[in-house]
């Protein structure tokens, strides 16, 4: 009855088991069956270690000095950074990183660096619509946290008055097509982040496309010394081995209950804990179910399609870190070579695709998913697809597509998560929810870190 009870696999219970385990606290973590660590736990094929596509760490510099971890509210976009110098402090000493290397962006052939998550505007050309928003103007990105017209307004609108027709039609919207398989016009503007695109002030593009200084400083990425950011949960993995103040439990959860101010869970195995502490990290839909918390249906995701690899360094003609590809004749919309990226220059380099199922099946009728990711990998590294066969250049260790892991921020999608937290937070009065049964867009590694920091205050 000591114990904090921890449910689910989310970074955010990993982290919380930490800091309590830390501070001398009794602990217990039943993970439904999942490996600790959600997403960023990444993958280990044949040995090898490698993130899911691109993960990178990101620090904050607009921290809110002496801001009250009790403050964190979910409820408002990247509310992470108000503690960034927290979360970064904390990823610090559980991990060593390095800086990582500028990823770029392939458009019509040419790499340029990467104006789609870097902020790196140099080199660019365009124009912007034919009237530029005014500070003022609602639309205007100045006012994209403030909510008002971005309670509504879509991506497409947003990057039509911010950035111009035609710069978003060249520069953004094959790319974003390619993540969510739906047009711009069909998502929130002021999510424009869960689709990796940017949304600039027409004034910072205006001296951009004119050649002149911006002044916005590139937006940096970190990643660990050996190129596997899935390092840090394996270091808190390690710290919790050594515990004796913590227990896990990985069987599948059976029911969870309430009598008074304690919980009770039972699992698969027939073991049943109690706590007055307990918090939640499972997907939403497994939650309600368990909870009996009736939520709407499931709305569309979007899903993406994922080959991992590793290719002879000597037979890479075009060598990349991570890229992401605009252009449409590619289904491929992000390459990330983890060695690369980390400045790292081993005999084979860990390569991953993140690709479009739709644009799969489009670019390459008849050809299965390995094949066609196989010949886009080759072409994206410059390797002639006959001689990498003959060398033995390129190892395919695991090709799958992940169904429906992207929810797209749609007005309907955004207003259901809202209203499933609502209901669990009603369903699991005193529970600590983390991850997205907060809301959509709060299951970041920062947020869950920040989610796991608040958890260990109150329960410590």
């Amino acid at each position: 009855m000591n114990a904090t009870l921890l449910l689910g696999n989310g970074f955010a219970i990993l982290a919380a088991a930490v800091e309590l385990v830390l501070q001398g606290k009794q602990v217990t973590i039943l993970s439904d069956g999942k490996p600790l660590g959600g997403h960023f736990a990444g993958l280990n094929l044949d040995g090898i270690d490698f993130d899911i596509g691109m993960v990178f760490v990101e620090e904050s510099n607009l921290t809110e000095p002496g801001a009250n971890l009790n403050s964190y509210d979910p409820s408002r976009r990247n509310d992470w950074t108000r503690f960034g110098d927290r979360a970064s402090n904390w990823i610090r000493s559980k991990v060593d990183l390095v800086r990582a290397q500028t990823p770029m962006c392939m458009v019509s052939g040419t790499l340029i660096p990467d104006y789609l998550i870097a902020n790196r505007l140099d080199g660019l050309t365009g124009r912007l619509s034919a009237q530029a928003l005014s500070k003022i103007d609602p639309r205007h990105p100045t006012h994209k946290n403030n909510c008002g017209a971005y309670e509504t307004l879509t991506y497409a609108e947003a990057a039509f008055h911010n950035h111009g027709h035609d710069w978003h039609q060249t520069y953004i919207e094959p790319f974003v097509k390619k993540v969510f398989g739906v047009y711009s016009t069909e998502f929130l503007a002021r999510f424009h982040r869960a689709a990796w695109a940017p949304l600039y002030y027409p004034e910072t593009l205006k001296l951009a496309f004119s050649g002149q200084s911006t002044g916005l400083a590139e937006y940096p990425f970190w990643t660990t010394p050996n190129g596997f950011v899935g390092q840090l949960v394996r270091n808190l993995h390690e710290i919790l081995s050594k515990s004796p103040q913590v227990y896990i439990n990985n069987q599948p959860l059976r029911t969870i209950s309430r009598s008074g101010s304690a919980w009770t869970v039972t699992t698969a195995d027939g073991e049943l804990h109690q706590s007055r502490k307990l918090a939640i990290g499972t997907p939403a839909e497994r939650i309600c179910n368990l909870l009996g918390v009736q939520v709407a249906k499931t709305l569309p995701s979007a899903s993406v399609s994922l080959l991992f690899a590793i290719v002879k360094a000597e037979c890479i003609r075009s060598p990349h870190g991570c890229t992401l590809i605009v252009e449409e004749s590619y289904a491929t919309y992000r390459l990330t070579d983890h060695d690369a990226v980390a400045g790292l220059c081993p005999s084979w380099h860990r390569i991953v695709l993140e690709a479009s199922p739709q644009s799969l099946a489009k670019l390459h009728p008849g050809k299965s998913m390995e094949a066609a990711l196989l010949d886009e990998l080759a072409n994206l590294l410059g390797m002639d697809m006959l001689d990498a066969r003959n060398l033995g250049a390129i190892s395919i260790l695991r090709c799958f597509t992940a169904q429906n892991t992207l929810p797209i921020p749609t007005s309907e999608m955004v207003a259901q998560a809202s209203e499933t937290a609502t209901l669990l937070a009603k369903a699991a009065p005193g529970a600590k929810l983390t991850g997205g049964l907060l809301g959509y867009g709060v299951a970041s590694l920062n947020d869950q870190l920040i989610q796991a920091l608040t958890i260990s205050q109150e329960f410590s």
